[in-house]
């Protein structure tokens, strides 16, 4: 009978009765918040790493040009034995039916590092995919 008062109603001397287990229990919360909160600190500054990194590798492409198309058609009409053209566009994405640049040529790619060592050294190169 007692004990199924005391799971109706709320007793005040309840707290003082466990003090030991409330106190062990909470110790044990707060080591976890501690360690969980350490742990989503090494997580963002791991995060911040890797983004800093792949900014640092990559920021030679910030500096690539591009040109639209009325400046290419000036610059082929001006020197158009100076520039090569290579149509970029993926393997799955290119049709070997669909029109290219007249002049240009087809580079696929994956295989452009291999390539890039017979493209020609006097030229400029503008890629360009559709």
């Amino acid at each position: 009978m007692l004990f199924r008062l005391l799971q109706i109603v709320p007793c005040p001397g309840m707290g003082f009765l466990f003090i030991q287990e409330l106190s062990r229990i909470h110790r044990g919360l707060s080591s976890v918040s501690w360690a969980i909160g350490w742990l989503v600190a090494v997580a963002l500054v791991v995060y911040l790493a890797i983004r800093v990194r792949v900014m640092w590798k990559d920021r030679i492409y910030h500096g690539v040009p591009s040109v639209n198309v009325q400046q290419l058609r000036q610059r082929i009409e001006q020197n158009g034995d100076q520039i090569l053209l290579a149509d970029v566009r993926s393997h799955g994405y290119y049709d070997p039916e669909a029109k290219r640049i007249k002049n240009s040529i087809r580079l696929e790619p994956a295989s452009i590092t291999e390539r890039i060592d017979a493209l020609p050294r006097d030229k400029e190169i503008y890629l360009y995919c559709t």
